[in-house]
């Protein structure tokens, strides 16, 4: 998979571009101040855990359970991976639970998406899950009413996910994103008001399926819709980029952005394209005093959940740019 590419970057042409990402600094934030807020949302990720280990309440809730076990693998001494347990979470008889994602299911998906080691064996889930998608395609539209919208992004989380673990197959997931794409063309995705909310999923499916025999089907689409994120993030320079989210739900336009942000890190690994990454840095500068301020009591799962998974994002988000930055000093 693309991800797996992240360490490969023989054909990196070296630019001004180059140059620039290696003298860029920017004024208020250092990469060692980074360094020191991961380490602080780690401590307080396993301060978590370990307050809630013998929580009556997780006891009795199997969802929380996995959600606790799944944070524990990532986070926890024990990096042992149970992978029946997480696999149970797709089978679980109410399918509309799995994939709404104000159930914490989804969330224990969105964790794991990002431990880049770990795919299902078992594919029998994936009739399940095409079922599911072909019924709800008739219901999807990114530009339609609110539960249009909704299912748009249920599909496109289904599709993302399902390339990530391998449990839906390319041609599939290809002639799927077809129809949905079809209700967002380019031009809706950089609206006045806002980015549509749960579109990094469909970004990183298709920056997935750009390395596939696939990729003819959306290779202008995708060029052009990288470009324009592209001269959005480092035009506007937000500290947050704005979307279509309820009032009084800023840490879910938070999540997203740091979402959007991963997403323009594996944009830098797909093209080979520096500019990328020094967009995804600057982003990550303006973005850490919010992620600094990030509150993760200890005081049950259910009302830390959305904190941990911004943390989670801001960490991976981290790491990654990181890593492609010193590979590109070692040129």
């Amino acid at each position: 998979m693309f991800l797996h590419k992240l360490f490969d970057i023989v054909n990196l042409k070296i630019s001004p571009t180059v140059e620039s990402v290696l003298s860029w600094v920017e004024k208020d934030t250092e990469i060692s101040d980074h360094w020191s807020n991961v380490e602080q949302l780690i401590q307080k990720i396993k301060c978590f855990l370990k307050k809630n280990k013998r929580d009556k309440f997780i006891d009795d809730n199997e969802i929380l359970v996995n959600l606790y076990n799944t944070l524990l693998n990532i986070y926890g001494d024990n990096k042992v991976i149970n992978k029946e347990a997480i696999q149970n979470i797709f089978f679980k008889k109410n399918i509309d639970k799995i994939v709404n994602e104000n159930e914490i299911n989804i969330v224990i998906l969105q964790c794991l998406e990002l431990k880049h080691n770990f795919v299902f064996s078992d594919k029998s889930i994936c009739l399940k899950y095409k079922s599911y998608i072909d019924k709800a395609l008739i219901r999807a539209s990114w530009t339609g009413t609110e539960e249009e919208k909704n299912y748009a992004q249920i599909i496109s989380i289904l599709l993302f996910l399902g390339l990530r673990f391998e449990f839906l197959d390319k041609k599939y997931v290809s002639s799927t994103m077809i129809i949905v794409l079809k209700t967002l063309p380019i031009n809706d995705w950089f609206r006045p008001f806002g980015l549509i909310y749960g579109t990094s999923f469909m970004l990183r499916a298709l920056l997935i399926l750009y390395d596939s025999d696939y990729r003819y089907l959306f290779i202008d689409y995708l060029y052009v819709l990288c470009e324009s994120l592209l001269r959005r993030v480092e035009i506007k320079k937000e500290q947050i980029l704005p979307f279509d989210v309820k009032k009084g739900s800023s840490l879910s336009g938070l999540l997203e952005h740091l979402r959007y942000i991963v997403a323009i890190l594996e944009i830098s690994v797909v093209y080979n394209d520096v500019r990328f990454l020094n967009a995804a840095m600057k982003a990550n500068d303006r973005v850490y005093p919010l992620v600094k301020q990030l509150c993760i009591t200890n005081k049950g799962i259910d009302k830390n959940i959305k904190n941990i998974l911004i943390a989670h994002y801001y960490i991976q988000s981290i790491k990654i740019q990181e890593e492609r930055f010193s590979l590109i000093c070692q040129l």
